[in-house]
């Protein structure tokens, strides 16, 4: 890590309004620290770290055009009592050992958007993520509100992004979001915060690219809270594609799904690691972890670790994962049927892949993943 922290030099010790005043004395000590070590040991830490102090800032970002019922906020902008909201949302429940980006790339980026929704939108909120560090983004769902989200990317080069979602009592939220681009190194977290009887589905589609890395949390705060998040990912020769799940059950008979399917081909890394934690006080929890990987190349590296830590006897939790190849015996099936076998392959492939394709868009999704898969 030593090239990596230096490269911190770079930056401007000049620490934000919106930002508590422990940010910077925080980079190193997490950075240099064991858990940071165990949580990238399939990422260079060093090399994004180096990636993103060598990146500006995204320039004239503009959320564009937002349904009615949106209001949108500069940090900047922010009067003294919104500033003490931003610091709490971005602060609140944080892991800076698993996280220690999150505050290089808040200090790179100077600014940030809070977004409220305040009711039920008739059209869904569209994020466009450019290249470059993404201005850290606040969303906060209004209790009672059904929203659908679409987080869209296709930057190329180095890009981050920090979105912190806060999903109020009752209201609902299916966020739908992929990253098919594979020229870039890509850094993401992703944490939703869910209040009593909220509900958060997340449907993520992504390729491998030269560095990719996934953070996402999940706080089941509100009892009756419930999270399902599905996703697929496919490395091609040469990609690198690193997804961590962490599941935080809170309050009391919260439930979540967990479902993520993975193919890697060639030379490429594929990685997912999925842990659920269910608090002392979440009585009645009801968790599942899933995790599937098909290699389809003897190069292929795929690492997948689930983790249960569980602090409550009365709760339901299952996890499984899986690393396998293709099926010989269905190979042979489909093949004493007549077809060939690169196509009995693919057809084993996609309905792999496809049995995770959910969400708003996932007819546009499928022919994009299959294209991955093709190439």
């Amino acid at each position: 890590m030593g090239d990596g922290v230096t490269a911190l030099d770079r930056l401007s010790s000049d620490v934000p309004d919106w930002l508590d005043r422990d940010a910077w004395a925080r980079i190193k000590l997490n950075l240099e620290g064991p858990g940071a070590r165990e949580h990238w040991k399939h990422s260079s830490l060093a090399k994004t770290l180096e990636a993103l102090v060598g990146t500006e800032r995204s320039v004239d970002e503009d959320l564009g055009e937002l349904p009615n019922g949106v209001e949108t906020l500069r940090f900047s902008e922010a009067d003294s009592a919104t500033l003490e909201v931003i610091r709490q949302r971005l602060a609140h429940r944080m892991d800076w050992s698993r996280y220690p980006l999150a505050d290089v790339v808040n200090l790179i980026a100077q600014d940030g958007w809070m977004i409220r929704v305040r009711r039920s939108l008739d059209t869904p909120l569209i994020i466009d993520a450019p290249s470059g560090i993404n201005s850290p983004v606040i969303i906060e769902i209004a209790p009672g509100a059904q929203v659908e989200l679409h987080e869209v990317s296709h930057a190329t080069g180095v890009q981050a992004r920090l979105i912190n979602i806060v999903i109020g009592r009752d209201a609902k939220l299916v966020h739908a979001r992929h990253d098919f681009v594979s020229d870039c190194e890509h850094w993401q977290l992703l944490r939703v915060t869910l209040d009593d009887n909220a509900s958060y589905q997340l449907h993520s589609h992504v390729v491998g690219a030269r560095l990719r890395r996934i953070d996402c949390q999940i706080l089941l705060e509100g009892n009756g809270a419930t999270a399902e998040l599905t996703g697929t990912g496919i490395t091609n020769d040469g990609t690198h594609l690193d997804q961590r799940h962490v599941v935080e059950h809170i309050g009391r008979a919260t439930t979540s799904r967990n479902k993520l399917h993975n193919i890697a081909k060639g030379k490429s890394r594929c990685t997912f690691n999925g842990r659920i934690h269910i608090h002392a006080g979440a009585s009645g929890t009801d968790a599942d972890l899933q995790n599937k990987n098909l290699a389809l190349h003897e190069s292929s590296e795929i690492n997948t670790k689930p983790e249960l830590e569980i602090y409550d006897d009365d709760v339901k939790c299952a996890h499984g994962a899986t690393v396998g190849q293709l099926d010989e015996h269905a190979l042979f099936y489909l093949g004493s049927r007549g077809i060939e076998p690169s196509l009995a392959k693919r057809l084993l492939c996609i309905g792999f892949i496809t049995e995770c394709i959910d969400g708003p868009l996932a007819d546009e999704l499928r022919g994009e993943l299959l294209r991955h898969l093709d190439s």
